[in-house]
């Protein structure tokens, strides 16, 4: 079973970069910036591939270049691991706390 997945959410200028700084300081746990794709990964359609939808979203959302993840990476893993829109966001954020050696996400 996958590790529980808290997300932070927040309105502007209400400290969840400061949040999220404190969290990601801790040695076992990467947060990254805000992402802003999970919305459209949410309202995809079961009947496409899942992988390949994800991946087209994950980097061609505007926030992508600030995760500096290898997109081959991502999409490998996401062959492998998004089954469904919830492992689709799992595997990305698992692979973001790989870049830090990080084990939690």
């Amino acid at each position: 079973m996958p590790h529980p997945m808290p997300i932070i959410v927040g309105v502007p200028r209400s400290g969840t970069t400061l949040l999220r700084m404190m969290i990601d300081a801790h040695p076992a746990v990467a947060v990254p910036p805000e992402t802003g794709f999970l919305p459209a990964l949410v309202d995809l359609d079961p009947a496409t591939d899942i992988s390949q939808a994800a991946w087209d979203i994950m980097t061609r959302f505007h926030t992508w270049p600030d995760f500096h993840i290898d997109p081959a990476a991502l999409r490998v893993r996401l062959d492998r691991d998004g089954t469904t829109p919830a492992e689709a966001a799992r595997t990305f954020y698992r692979l973001y706390a790989e870049r830090f050696g990080k084990d939690r996400y």
